[in-house]
């Protein structure tokens, strides 16, 4: 970075720049083709899911009792 003060010179700066645009852009790409397709089941009850773990691990319930207290709840609006 001396080169851009002392010499006023921004080249070293711009391929710096692009050089970890680029670096950023691979391993971008080698993080995606890594994850897998998310599984839809898990979607579709992501927040049944949560609410039961918070139960049994918060509030101390059974796994039976969680399945019963979240049965009683309304189930939310679908838009």
């Amino acid at each position: 970075m001396l080169g851009v003060y002392e010499f006023r010179n921004v080249v070293l700066a711009v391929d710096l720049f692009a050089w970890t645009c680029r670096r950023s852009i691979k391993k971008y790409v080698v993080v995606m083709e890594s994850m897998r397709t998310p599984d839809p089941l898990r979607l579709r009850y992501r927040e049944s899911l949560t609410d039961a773990i918070g139960l049994v691990l918060r509030d101390r319930k059974s796994a039976e009792g969680a399945r019963v207290l979240l049965r009683k709840r309304p189930k939310p609006i679908q838009v």
